[in-house]
C-alpha cells in the first residue's frame, strides 16, 4: 500500500472515531421526570464514577453562598468506587434535618424537600463497616426531580 493510501485510511480511521465519540449521548438524556429516573441517572453515574453527569441532578441556585456543590461532588468521589447494594426515594422522617446553621448563617434546602435519596452500599468482604449509606435531600422544580443543595435562609 503506498503513502498515500495509507494516510487517507488513517485519516478516515480518525475522522470516524471522533464522529463517534462526538455523536456519543450523555449519562443524563432525559430530565429527571419522575423518581425512578433520577434513582437510574443517579445509579448510571456513581457506576461510571462520573462526578459531571451526578452534578447535573443537583438543584443549585444563583447564590454565590451556597456551600453543598462541592461538598456533594466530594462525597460522590468518595463513593463512587464503592459497590452499590441499592438506591432508594425515602419519604423525610420526623427527625430528619433540612436545615442548619454556620457561623450564624441559616442554610436551607434550594427547593422544598420531598424526601431522600439514600444510597445504600454493599458490604466489602472482611469489611468492619456494615450498611453504609449517604443520603441527600431530594425535592422537586421546573418539572422535575433533584437532588438538593443548601443556600442561605432570606
Amino acid at each position: 500500500m503506498s503513502n498515500k493510501t495509507m494516510f487517507a485510511i488513517s485519516a478516515f480511521v480518525i475522522i470516524a472515531s471522533a464522529w463517534f465519540v462526538l455523536e456519543q449521548k450523555p449519562v443524563i438524556q432525559q430530565p429527571a421526570t419522575d423518581k425512578a429516573v433520577l434513582i437510574s441517572q443517579c445509579r448510571t453515574a456513581l457506576e461510571r464514577c462520573d462526578a459531571d453527569a451526578f452534578l447535573k441532578l443537583v438543584y443549585t441556585t444563583d447564590s454565590p453562598e451556597s456551600q453543598d456543590l462541592s461538598n456533594h461532588r466530594m462525597m460522590f468521589e468518595d463513593d463512587c468506587h464503592k459497590p452499590i447494594a441499592d438506591i432508594t426515594i425515602k419519604p423525610l422522617g420526623v427527625g430528619d434535618v433540612t436545615s442548619y446553621e454556620l457561623k450564624g448563617v441559616r442554610y436551607r434546602p434550594t427547593l422544598p424537600p420531598r424526601g431522600k435519596l439514600e444510597i445504600t452500599f454493599a458490604s466489602e468482604p472482611n469489611s468492619a463497616v456494615h450498611g453504609e449509606t449517604t443520603s441527600y435531600l431530594v425535592g422537586q422544580g421546573k418539572g422535575r426531580w433533584w437532588i438538593l443543595t443548601s443556600e442561605p435562609a432570606r
